[in-house]
């Protein structure tokens, strides 16, 4: 499901927060069985210490489902909805600056490990204690690994 960055911004004089009755009512949209109710999906939200932003991260179908969503928000100020991608899909479409690949090109999280896994290697020069503890395993844990993955020590892959 795509991923959006959301920022809302108000003023001090409009901050919900500091109404308990509008504070309430936020906190109740914000609850899980509202958010089912409008398609999305809230993996993260903070605010900024003293600067009234929030900053939201959701999942939803579309656009369309988080600006309804956020109407609220809209209402007490200034809403950015930014698409927006997990580090796992930037480093595997190539860059921040890439687009996304679709959800059925992204690599599996076992592939990105066995190219991590050789991309240490290599960086190791096949050395396995070195890459060991790059990798933060034991040594034996490393070859155990190689194996599951068709890797030959020296970082080629046998298959």
């Amino acid at each position: 499901m795509p991923l959006f960055i959301i920022r809302h911004q108000h003023s001090p004089d409009s901050c919900p927060a500091q109404d308990p009755l509008l504070g309430a009512s936020l906190l109740n949209h914000l609850s899980r069985p509202n958010v089912r109710k409008f398609g999305v999906r809230i993996q993260g939200e903070a605010v900024v210490q003293g600067e009234h932003i929030a900053y939201f991260i959701v999942e939803a179908a579309d656009e369309g489902r988080v600006r309804a969503f956020m109407q609220p928000f809209q209402m007490a100020g200034s809403l950015d909805i930014y698409p927006a991608s997990t580090c796992v899909r930037a480093v595997a479409s190539g860059g921040c600056g890439a687009p996304a690949p679709a959800v059925g090109d992204a690599p599996t999280l076992e592939e990105l490990k066995k190219r991590y896994i050789r991309h240490v290697l290599e960086r190791s020069r096949g050395n396995i204690s070195r890459a060991a503890a790059v990798l933060g395993l034991e040594r034996r844990s490393l070859y155990r690994m190689l194996q599951r993955y068709g890797i030959a020590p020296r970082g080629n892959a046998e298959g």
